[in-house]
């Protein structure tokens, strides 16, 4: 049995529900989440509260709880360094139990919480760290490409060269984003969709780098903000005779 490992995100629902639910609004999650069904036994998240979880435990919304050196977004309050050593033992002592019963984890997680588990498993041949893009839209491509290359034949080890073989990507600079019913907002999707909830992220970087003309009535090309309309079930349109940037 191979079973894969990813960490928790900070885009979170506001509603209880299992943890695969709760992280899902993050598209690289998502992503993951679909290679590791066609690809591994199972899979399990690594919860910077929770510590190591199964996908279908039920947990509740929390304002983001950050380990030391974990997260781009601002750290409120720090650890004490009992508390982060009762969860480090936690998830050690878990995946020491895991390992007895299976043949290999591989943990899909990022450099700061592999670096507070590292040296208790970095000499054990069951055990790897699969690096991951630092580029948000290069990682979701990545994975979708190796859901496609698994699902046509390719094994997981050519999958999972593939996942973390490093790409700098386009890099998203800060612009204006316009919306017929919302206040416009300067910077980038990801903050975007941290202010309102109910726009996905994947969806915004693709209007960010001119691929798809809105998301949900969000655009940058402002001339377009004329030009859409909602449908009798609230969905957002774009006239077709109007113009977007394509790239």
């Amino acid at each position: 049995m191979i079973v894969a490992v990813t960490n928790c995100r900070s885009m979170k629902q506001d509603y209880i529900c299992p943890a695969e639910e709760m992280y899902s609004k993050s598209y690289v999650f998502r992503a993951q989440k679909d290679l590791f069904n066609v690809a591994y036994d199972r899979y399990l998240i690594l919860s910077s509260k929770h510590g190591l979880i199964l996908p279908t435990t039920t947990i509740e919304p929390y304002e983001s709880i950050h380990l030391p050196k974990v997260s781009r977004v601002k750290i409120e309050g720090n650890w004490s360094q009992e508390k982060l050593d009762n969860w480090v033992n936690s998830v050690v002592d878990k995946v020491n139990k895991l390992l007895k019963i299976v043949d290999r984890v591989d943990f899909y997680i990022t450099n700061p919480y592999w670096s507070l588990i590292k040296k208790e498993f970095k000499d054990n041949p069951k055990v790897r760290h699969i690096k991951q893009q630092r580029n948000n839209p290069v990682g979701f491509r990545k994975y979708n490409e190796s859901v496609e290359m698994f699902n046509n034949g390719s094994n997981l080890e050519t999958c999972i060269t593939h996942v973390s073989t490093l790409d700098k990507g386009t890099p998203e600079t800060e612009k204006w984003f316009y919306h017929p019913n919302e206040d416009k907002f300067y910077g980038k999707c990801h903050h975007l969709a941290k202010k309102y909830d109910w726009a996905d992220e994947g969806a915004l970087h693709r209007v960010s780098l001119g691929k798809n003309p809105h998301h949900k009535g969000w655009v940058i090309d402002k001339d377009l903000l004329n030009k859409l309309y909602q449908t009798d079930k609230g969905q957002w349109r774009v006239k077709k005779e109007a113009k977007y940037l394509a790239t």
